[in-house]
């Protein structure tokens, strides 16, 4: 395993130079009677290490190049990535994380064992990292967190996520009081919302209102009219996004209004 270091020696008469191809595109020429080479692989893999006699101005070569074949394993689990390292979606849809490991020289490390887990409010994670959003908008952090363990030695890294409402599915609307007194200024609210009950902000709002009832006062606004009695449905909201629609209706209870005159 890495990092692993390597002696080469030779058994070469009648050369001028020698040269060490270690495969990486390092080279090294030494001559006959220098040391043993002493070569420290870090990269995991298949390494061809060729010694070729050459001449001594270092172009032409005078013998057929040996070569051997160096396998280097990776080595002890040291890091490990999350992709994505944080994740934006929407409620309800998923996606999948993908984990790398890697010892100290940054050789992957092909079968850690791996476990995942995601917090119960963000959503489900199963074995894969396939990761299915919750129904509820915001942001968990470490939503989604990875153990990879190799013998003894344990990694972990951490994900957010940050959930998006769902597109419009539903309005509310209210009046700010049950009864209005006639002629009397009064405000309605809505609400748009995803099908799993997240607030929605990026929402266009259209009102009416029964003209025999109420006139429109503004946006939001009503002024209630003369007529006095319990009027069902008599306002409606159209709430739209990105060319859906919603509707709500709201009853309207007229009263009669504070006395002016006494007779």
């Amino acid at each position: 395993t890495v990092p692993l270091s390597v002696t080469f020696s030779h058994d070469t008469e009648n050369a001028e130079t020698l040269r060490w191809d270690f495969g990486d595109g390092t080279l090294l020429d030494v001559l006959p009677d220098d040391p043993p080479v002493e070569r420290v692989f870090t990269r995991a893999g298949t390494h061809r290490v060729t010694l070729t006699a050459i001449d001594s101005d270092g172009q032409g070569q005078r013998s057929d190049p040996v070569t051997v074949t160096i396998t280097v394993f990776s080595g002890p689990l040291d890091r490990i990535t999350l992709d994505p390292p944080n994740a934006t979606l929407v409620v309800g849809q998923s996606v999948k994380f993908n984990v790398k490991a890697f010892d100290q020289f940054d050789n992957r490390i092909q079968s850690p064992l791996i476990q995942f887990q995601a917090t119960p409010d963000s959503g489900r994670i199963d074995e894969n990292g396939n990761f299915r959003a919750g129904p509820v908008a915001g942001r968990y952090q470490s939503a989604v967190t990875v153990e990879a363990s190799q013998g003894p030695v344990v990694r972990t890294a951490s994900a957010d996520v940050s959930l998006e409402p769902g597109p419009l599915h539903h309005a509310t609307l209210e009046l700010d009081r049950p009864d209005v007194a006639a002629g009397s200024r009064f405000q309605a609210t809505a609400l748009a919302f995803d099908e799993f009950d997240n607030l929605l902000t990026d929402i266009e709002l259209e009102y009416s209102v029964d003209a025999s009832v109420a006139i429109v006062d503004g946006i939001g606004f009503f002024l209630a009219g003369a007529n006095l009695g319990t009027f069902t449905q008599a306002m409606t909201v159209e709430a739209r996004q990105n060319g859906l629609t919603a509707e709500a209706e709201a009853d309207i209870i007229v009263s009669p209004g504070p006395m002016h005159t006494v007779a």
